[in-house]
């Protein structure tokens, strides 16, 4: 027993010990690679109930949550792979007692004091303006469906509570060993999204069709792109801070999204990928710089010769035209603002019925960002959002920005710019939850290096550069 040990209470010593076995180096590369098994293998059913029984099992015996997250995660990127299986998975309801009895027993036996910072408020913004949306407009029976509740309720008062979790679990311990974790969990994802994308393409093309084909029937396209551009940065602080050439990945995330055929992924993750090599290039001295300025004027210089040859190099990839769903739902979603501009029409809405059909379990999304905000919300919604969006930026915006808060902060823009032109952050699982846990860390960065310059000034500023 260590002698740090003694001084915590059985169930803390349980947990601690919980979290240093489940995140040491052999467990987590026995998680990753059973997610590439499953996912090369395609046996995601039996994927799901094993790793939901491991999930299960370190909700019993580990106290850090960013350790449960890792088989959550990898779970949740073989699994997009279930398109519209709904009814399949609906068959193993019988098994939520179990799970909701793991999260009760690890909410209770490793609970906390409760630790707030500035994010609740912005919290709180959006939970009022989710719950005051469409008043005086949607019908009661829209309003109280299973799926508006879910929504309403996850993305609002079930986000603060994540949020008011995740952060008193923080609070004891060190942020930077949770950064690393998150850092290791986030490459770790990154790295099955690429494995899942060359697996999709090895089963399509081995099996008789062609590149084409294959592209335009990419179901999982747009959320892959999503997780990627939440794991780009985190090569790059590896890069960084252990070895120059583990920015190679960041490089194989992009070549990922551009695989995937996600013209949102394409266009946005082009414009984070240049960001991740300015923020390489700040902090890694002349030779890296040279190196990040001879890969971008080559891809510019590439793009302006081959603009025009880009559907026969991505084949199935178009912009956007004046026909497509969202380009309607634009003049939709303002023509609902003006209509009733004070709370909108709320999440569980009609107003694309007749341009959009969702899938079983999923609201009828405007798939970007502001327009869902104004149609949905009104201008509650508008200050809502904008508050937290101020809130956070303050987080990330320091005057003395660090390369671990421009992690974090490069990550959290990849799905706020992913969220622009599709569903994104209004996914409470995982994405919300993901952007919690990325503010939670930065709140307690900001405190730790507070608490750092107060008592070492010399020392911290050594710590940081």
């Amino acid at each position: 027993m260590l002698a740090g040990e003694r001084l915590l209470t059985r169930r803390q010593l349980v947990g601690v010990r919980g979290n240093r076995f489940f995140f040491s180096y052999p467990v987590v590369f026995l998680l990753f690679a059973l997610a590439c098994a499953v996912t090369v293998s395609r046996q995601y059913v039996a994927g799901a109930v094993l790793f939901v029984a491991i999930i299960c099992l370190e909700l019993f015996l580990c106290s850090d949550l960013t350790v449960l997250g890792l088989p959550l995660l990898l779970m949740i990127v073989f699994l997009l792979n279930c398109y519209d299986s709904f009814d399949t998975f609906i068959h193993f309801a019988w098994g939520a007692p179990i799970v909701i009895f793991a999260l009760l027993y690890n909410l209770v036996v490793y609970r906390e004091s409760l630790k707030v910072g500035r994010t609740l408020y912005g919290w709180i913004a959006v939970s009022l303006a989710l719950l005051l949306g469409g008043v005086g407009t949607i019908s009661a029976a829209d309003y109280f469906s299973p799926m508006s509740l879910y929504y309403v309720l996850g993305l609002g008062v079930g986000m603060l509570a994540f949020y008011l979790l995740v952060r008193s679990r923080f609070a004891v311990q060190s942020v930077y060993t949770l950064f690393s974790r998150v850092a290791c969990i986030m490459y770790l994802v990154g790295l099955l999204a690429v494995v899942n994308i060359a697996s999709y393409y090895y089963h399509k093309l081995s099996g008789g069709g062609t590149l084409s084909g294959a592209m335009m029937m990419f179901q999982a396209s747009n959320n892959l792109s999503t997780f990627l551009m939440f794991a780009m940065p985190f090569p790059i602080w590896y890069a960084l801070k252990q070895n120059p050439f583990h920015a190679a990945s960041a490089f194989i995330f992009y070549l990922g999204i551009v695989a995937t055929g996600s013209r949102a992924g394409f266009v946005l993750g082009t414009v984070e990928f240049l960001i991740c090599l300015a923020f390489w290039s700040r902090y890694g001295g002349r030779i890296v710089r040279f190196f990040c300025f001879s890969i971008v004027s080559t891809g510019a210089l590439l793009a302006i010769l081959l603009v025009t040859e880009i559907e026969t190099l991505i084949p199935g990839f178009n912009f956007v035209s004046m026909e497509e769903m969202r380009y309607k739902a634009i003049g939709v979603a303002c023509d609902s603002f003006l209509s009733h501009p004070i709370f909108g029409i709320g999440l569980k809405n009609h107003a694309l019925d007749g341009i959009y059909s969702p899938k079983k379990g999923a609201l009828c999304w405007f798939h970007m960002y502001v327009p869902q905000i104004i149609a949905s919300m009104g201008s509650v919604g508008i200050v809502a959002y904008l508050t937290q969006f101020l809130i956070r930026m303050s987080l990330i915006v320091r005057r003395h920005t660090t390369p671990l808060r421009l992690t974090l902060g490069i990550s959290y823009i990849g799905i706020l710019l992913m969220s622009q032109i599709n569903p994104g952050e209004f996914c409470p699982i995982p994405y919300g939850m993901m952007t919690v846990v990325i503010f939670a860390l930065l709140e307690q960065l900001g405190e730790t290096e507070r608490l750092a310059y107060r008592l070492a000034p010399e020392w911290a500023e050594a710590f940081s550069a």
